[in-house]
């Protein structure tokens, strides 16, 4: 997998491609555009791929953006075939413009944010079940441990108390991303909060 490198401001092709797919992304997740529109959007993003970018002589530099990774996931539930729910597809368009809205591009945890927005509504019910008590703590544990998230992410949600769950659960139904981030990133390696 190629390191990721936050995106430079400075480097327009990528500036042009993030804010062209974010306007489609709030389109779509406004019902403005078909699914046949924003899967055609998230090809693009695809297909464009990662940017090398060579800054001052020095050797080049694998720009993947996090569109690349909201793209991939997008596709694989809005075209045809087995994996396809447009209500899905619209819930993590919501789920993602509220993730570029509210985290600044440079941040650390972005990409890590990016993954766990696509398993969010999995991951409310499997807490809020143990929470409730419908399942216990060592089934909530397998479940995290499964997710495929950086190990530094799982870590931080099982690292957090019965009122840190709830607060994540709280803020994730709500799509409080700056929340969220400051609930695992305060809370373990994940970087500063």
């Amino acid at each position: 997998m190629a390191p990721r490198i936050p995106c430079s401001p400075q480097h327009p092709k990528t500036v042009k491609q993030a804010l062209a797919f974010l306007d489609r992304l709030s389109a779509f997740s406004d019902s403005t555009i078909t699914a046949s529109e924003m899967l055609k959007a998230a090809v693009d993003v695809i297909v464009a791929g990662p940017t090398l970018v060579a800054y001052g002589g020095n050797e080049p530099d694998l720009l993947v953006p996090v569109e690349l990774d909201m793209a991939m996931a997008l596709d694989f539930v809005l075209d045809e075939g087995p994996g396809q729910d447009h209500e899905e597809a619209r819930r993590l368009a919501r789920s993602y413009v509220a993730l570029l809205h509210s985290m600044r591009r440079n941040d650390p945890l972005l990409p890590h944010l990016v993954e766990f927005a696509r398993y969010a509504d999995t991951t409310i019910e499997r807490l809020s079940a143990h929470l409730d008590g419908t399942i216990d703590r060592g089934a909530m544990e397998q479940f995290i441990q499964r997710r495929s998230w950086p190990h530094e992410l799982s870590e931080a949600v099982l690292a957090l108390d019965e009122p840190g769950l709830r607060g994540l659960v709280a803020n994730l139904s709500r799509n409080e991303w700056v929340d969220v981030r400051h609930i695992l990133g305060g809370n373990h390696d994940l970087g500063p909060a």
